[in-house]
């Protein structure tokens, strides 16, 4: 009893002192866009108090990015990201950049790129790279990667850095694909470029499918990359590579694909080198039988548009043996055209997904109503092993069933367990929205690709397109969450709540207040909780 009071009177005195929200409004991250025009494709990387977004700019089809020094509370005009254009390169008009990527290096430098592409087919194309450190508004002279040499086009690029096998270096490693939309049926190659992260230089792809054959194995859209990080628990897999993307040629959106290689260099498709991820038949859906996972087509969602079925991978930060996925996909449970999430994991490192640890996010549990469809997911998992993922909603308008309404989301499992996970919480991070008119694909509806966000530390940002009310133009806003130890009660905010409500969890010993995840529950949790609670759970 005298423990019981103890506590809750220190932690009510800690209370007192601070309070805050753990999602603030989104930020506008460029000036207002002229209405009808459309910014998409994000990424977005977090380094300490730097922000970066780099998005495509698709009237003119150019890269363009922002940088945040304060934490994404404020950005700058945005600027053209230079494109390298050397002489192996220069075979046509004058090249459009399309496509961001990023991530964030050992030292906490964030790297940019994008791809030049030229207008005419045959055509070839160069990917770079850009620098910046910390505490920098601008990136330096970018450096190129590679120079592809093909009758298909390069598209859908996306970054990963991470160590090289021998651990003397960092790598960069850029997938892709080739896609020849003049060909017989959607054709798309998976291709990988490494490179050494200090020396960038001209480097020769990984050809993880043949390019632009409609039959040829391991073909797919929207190749991924992650690298096995340096605090990996197993030193001889630190620096394995892995990529997933949903498998091509097909009129429906299938479960994705994943390969990793623990070889740097020419590696051949076929050879050793590259090994399939093993993924299992079905999913669970909690209180129910396992059901297994099923494609849908793009007429499954409604809208003049594509909806993209990238996937995503993330480690999971105390342990980066764990490593999640998570992709759309519909279930027998779900009903036919009705589009959910699903996350999976892998305890060892990507080589293998188990159904016993692969989950079927429902509309239920992410308070939504029944039958609305799930896309353009994203995935990240922070310091303290939540689970934090984005993605947009799509229904029919009902006073107007000829339009849709898109909304964009961000959620969070504080723990995640297929058979019984935590309850998410759901945050929209924009008012639903009706998309425009696509003006590089005439016809079809203003979405694009994928939105992106980036974990670090108890940080989350989060770059999303949303038309912006009374202006008709799509923009780019980033939205900032903290994950913090100290939000006892899981209600997504800090308030005077948590402390009776971590101290009752203290008192039984509850595995959830073992803050310092030592095993026991203890003093130490007691002052894990009182400096998370006081500093705003900033790290």
């Amino acid at each position: 009893m005298i423990r019981t009071l103890l506590i809750v009177s220190v932690l009510v005195v800690v209370a007192s002192a601070a309070s805050a929200q753990t999602v603030l409004p989104p930020v506008m991250a460029h000036p207002p866009n002229p209405a009808g025009t459309g910014y998409a494709e994000t990424a977005i990387v977090l380094s300490g108090n730097d922000v970066v977004v780099a998005y495509n700019d698709v009237a003119p089809f150019i890269m363009r990015y922002s940088v945040s020094l304060d934490g994404g509370a404020t950005f700058p005009s945005p600027y053209n990201a230079a494109h390298y254009v050397g002489q192996d390169c220069v075979l046509g008009p004058l090249p459009k950049g399309v496509d961001p990527m990023g991530a964030r290096a050992a030292n906490g430098d964030i790297v940019i790129g994008g791809q030049m592409a030229l207008a005419v087919l045959p055509a070839k194309a160069a990917f770079s790279i850009s620098r910046k450190g910390l505490g920098l508004s601008l990136f330096g002279t970018p450096t190129p990667l590679t120079c592809v040499d093909s009758t298909a086009q390069p598209d859908k690029d996306l970054m990963a850095i991470g160590p090289s096998r021998d651990g003397t270096r960092e790598k960069v490693y850029v997938s892709y694909t080739l896609s020849a939309d003049n060909a017989p049926c959607p054709a798309y190659g998976v291709r990988v470029v490494q490179s050494d992260l200090a020396t960038p230089s001209l480097s020769t792809d990984l050809p993880l499918s043949p390019d632009a054959t409609c039959s040829g194995a391991r073909a797919g859209l929207g190749a991924v990359p992650v690298v096995l990080p340096a605090n990996y628990p197993s030193p001889q897999l630190r620096g394995r590579v892995a990529v997933a993307f949903m498998p091509l040629p097909t009129q429906a959106n299938l479960p994705p694909e994943m390969w990793w290689s623990d070889t740097e260099g020419g590696a051949l498709p076929g050879s050793p080198a590259w090994q399939q991820t093993t993924f299992p038949v079905l999913v669970q859906t909690p209180g129910a039988s396992p059901e297994p996972v099923l494609p849908y087509s793009d007429s499954d969602v409604s809208g003049l548009f594509k909806p993209r079925s990238f996937p995503a991978l993330a480690f999971h930060r105390p342990d980066p043996s764990i490593v999640y996925l998570i992709f759309p996909a519909t279930t027998p449970s779900a009903g036919a055209g009705n589009v959910d999430l699903i996350i999976m994991r892998s305890n060892d490192g990507g080589v293998s997904f188990l159904s016993q640890n692969a989950l079927h996010v429902t509309d239920s549990m992410l308070g939504l109503p029944a039958g609305i469809d799930q896309i353009l997911p994203w995935i990240g998992v922070d310091e303290l092993g939540g689970v934090n993922f984005i993605f947009t909603t799509v229904r029919e308008n009902p006073l107007d069933p000829s339009t849709i309404l898109l909304r964009n989301y961000y959620a969070r499992f504080a723990t995640f367990n297929a058979t019984s996970p935590s309850a998410p919480f759901v945050h929209a991070t924009s008012a639903e929205f009706e998309p425009i008119a696509d003006a590089g694909h005439p016809g079809e509806e203003y979405v694009r690709d994928y939105h992106m966000l980036d974990v670090q530390g108890c940080k989350v940002v989060i770059a999303q397109m949303a038309v912006t009310p009374g202006s008709g133009g799509a923009d780019i806003y980033v939205t900032r969450v903290f994950a913090c130890a100290a939000d006892a009660d899981q209600d997504g905010a800090l308030t005077a709540n948590d402390p009776p409500a971590f101290a009752a969890l203290y008192v039984a010993c509850d595995p959830r207040a073992d803050l310092t995840r030592n095993g026991s529950v203890d003093a130490a949790d007691v002052q894990a909780f009182m400096e998370a609670f006081v500093c705003q759970c900033n790290p």
